[in-house]
């Protein structure tokens, strides 16, 4: 089970607890501005085939003591690299013969260059040669439920600067939840009144929380930065492989991120941070409506618009589009999958101006005009690599056009 951040904001903790009673694999993430978190229950026992992505170790031995310890000496010079509770078997050892293809041996090491298998004694005399090959074993994980997590929590560190971090969101954004419940809403906006409320709820949970960070939290609570949802979106990604795969360790448990260092030095009053019913609100909620007017009017040049060159362009023209230009009824998801907040690098759809047949009207109208002449405000045509006509031609189509004034030649092929 996979919430996006969206549908989050419609559910309260007690419903997701109900409605996931039946057990399932859940990766839940959530953000609030430039907050994020993602909770991993994959159940009271899951099983991890590959917990580690390493190539298996392997090395020579030179000698296996014939005790009750079991100790193992490797050629010299030549580490073994093995961890304590690894597990190893053998081949091509000559004398204690039981010892190829055996089941797997628990390891203690005792050193660099040596390692205990355990009994030894009912085995024969060691002679000469032997390779050990480390094997990977089942790893069986407990997950605690929800319910059991909030309350006793297991914390994945992002950030070593902020090692004594996580327990603040993790009582935030439950207070979050407590908050919605109660007003049918979220804290608005660099409102003080609703932080208040919000610290309040938290130190309820736990009466340690920072009151700095939760006062933060509830004022973007109502933001919405797409490069967070991104980075959050992308590593829950990875949790959903590995709850499918059961290859590599996933993580335990609860993972809280912030990036608060994101914030202008100067931050914006409450006025300036109300929702104006355009796009932009999200963004307009945490850092104000001069820093997006300022953001909407920088100007930048990039060198190298290549793969990721390219795409930083097209999210950079999604987030500058004037709205007074876009056609309603466009075709914006035919590059984006969330109303022109990403571009969609999965569609491979372009519209392409060596087989076109396009109103040069469109073409010389005032918004391509405009979407030109601001692609041409860093000179990036001049340092093209990866940039041509293509995509170009595809953001002012789906922007500017409705649905209906484009035709896709599917039938036509051309060589």
């Amino acid at each position: 089970m996979n919430y996006s951040g969206a549908q989050l904001r419609d559910r309260t903790i007690d419903a997701i607890v109900t409605e996931y009673k039946e057990q399932l694999d859940a990766a839940l993430p959530e953000t609030r501005g430039l907050f994020g978190s993602v909770l991993n229950d994959f159940g009271p026992r899951f099983t991890c085939v590959d917990h580690a992505r390493e190539q298996r170790l392997t090395g020579m031995i030179v000698s296996v003591e014939k005790d009750k310890e079991g100790l193992v000496t490797c050629l010299d010079e030549s580490r073994h690299g093995l961890e304590d509770g690894d597990f190893v078997t053998f081949t091509e050892v000559q004398g204690m013969t039981d010892l190829n293809g055996c089941n797997p041996r628990k390891v203690i090491v005792k050193g660099p260059y040596t390692f205990a298998i355990g009994d030894t004694s009912d085995l024969g005399e060691y002679v000469r040669g032997g390779i050990f090959t480390q094997m990977k074993m089942l790893k069986i994980l407990q997950f605690k439920s929800l319910r059991e997590s909030l309350a006793a929590p297991e914390f994945f560190l992002t950030d070593f600067a902020k090692f004594d971090r996580p327990a603040t969101p993790h009582a935030g954004f439950q207070a979050l939840s407590q908050f919605k419940a109660q007003h049918q809403c979220l804290p608005q906006p660099r409102n003080a009144k609703d932080a208040t409320s919000l610290v309040v709820l938290a130190k309820k949970i736990d009466p340690d929380a920072d009151e700095k960070i939760i006062t933060e939290l509830a004022y973007q609570a109502t933001g919405d930065l797409p490069p967070l949802a991104a980075v959050i979106g992308g590593f829950v990604a990875q949790e959903v492989l590995k709850a499918c795969s059961t290859k590599f360790h996933p993580m335990l448990q609860h993972l809280y991120f912030d990036s608060l260092e994101s914030l202008p030095t100067t931050l914006s009053n409450e006025q300036d941070c109300q929702p104006l019913g355009s796009r932009y609100d999200g963004q307009i909620a945490m850092f104000g409506k001069s820093f997006q007017d300022k953001l909407a009017n920088h100007r930048q040049f990039l060198v190298g618009a290549g793969a990721i060159g390219c795409e930083m362009l097209k999210n950079w023209t999604f987030s500058n589009a004037d709205p007074d230009f876009v056609a309603p009824g466009n075709a914006m998801e035919f590059l984006s999958d969330d109303r022109g907040k990403s571009y969609n690098p999965m569609c491979h759809c372009h519209v392409w101006s060596n087989f076109e047949i396009g109103d040069l009207g469109f073409w010389r109208g005032e918004a391509y005009y405009k979407f030109f002449e601001y692609l041409e405000q860093g000179g990036f045509y001049y340092e093209r690599h990866g940039w041509g006509g293509a995509p170009v031609h595809s953001i002012g189509a789906a922007l500017f056009a409705k649905k209906e004034q484009i035709h896709f030649f599917n039938d036509v092929m051309i060589g």
